[in-house]
């Protein structure tokens, strides 16, 4: 490197010691061989190390990029998932004199304005997108019991985990549909499956 402290690309490198450079952040660093490599989310560089041989640094920077094409895979078969819409209302209180009166005599009868202390409030609803992650954990079946009724349903959290770890399906038939779901046909996959279930109206395709 021309600098020893600067980090300006992907690689294994051994480090003498002291001050090491890398995403703006700069800290002090033991001697050894280090590793750099993508991060499992954004484009920000991942630093492991301080390894005693070159050999070790390799081996876990291999192990890193091995967990980090699987967390790329579920956060892309995630994305891939047909969504469900529910609207969220919350009054939010309006800015002195930026509600025209006669906005206000007009929408305060239907319930979008309502006067309280003197202070204007209007009724605001947001879509919210959710179930991504508990129809990707059906599709694949990885189910739990509720443990208040007793019932199986989806493991959404074990998806959480396995997009932050890269964790890989056990099961090399889990681990190819995936594969699938995460491919360009993982929509269509995912919708057929629904369709099967019957419940295919409830979801609706993600925006391209």
């Amino acid at each position: 490197m021309e600098n020893e402290n600067e980090v300006v690309e992907l690689r294994v490198f051994y480090h003498p010691g002291g001050v090491l450079t890398a995403n703006g952040a700069s800290w002090t660093a033991l001697w050894g061989w280090y590793f750099l490599a993508p991060k499992f989310f954004g484009r920000l560089t991942h630093v492991g190390g301080a390894y005693d041989s070159e050999a070790k640094a390799q081996k876990a920077f291999g192990v890193h990029m091995y967990h980090r094409e699987w967390s790329q895979l579920w956060q892309q078969a995630q994305i891939n998932m047909p969504h469900r819409i529910r609207f969220i209302e919350e009054w939010q209180q309006q800015e002195p004199g930026t509600t025209p009166f006669s906005d206000f005599l007009l929408k305060a009868p239907k319930g979008e304005y309502k006067l309280e202390n003197q202070r204007v409030y209007r009724l605001i609803k947001q879509e919210v997108w959710y179930g991504e992650q508990s129809l990707l954990a059906n599709v694949l079946g990885m189910l739990t019991k509720n443990k208040h009724t007793g019932k199986m349903q989806a493991n959404h959290n074990a998806v959480w985990t396995n997009v932050q770890r890269g964790s890989r399906p056990r099961h090399p038939a889990k681990q190819q549909l995936l594969r699938d779901l995460a491919g360009p046909n993982g929509t269509e996959l995912a919708m057929q499956w629904l369709v099967n279930k019957g419940w295919s109206k409830r979801y609706h395709r993600p925006a391209k």
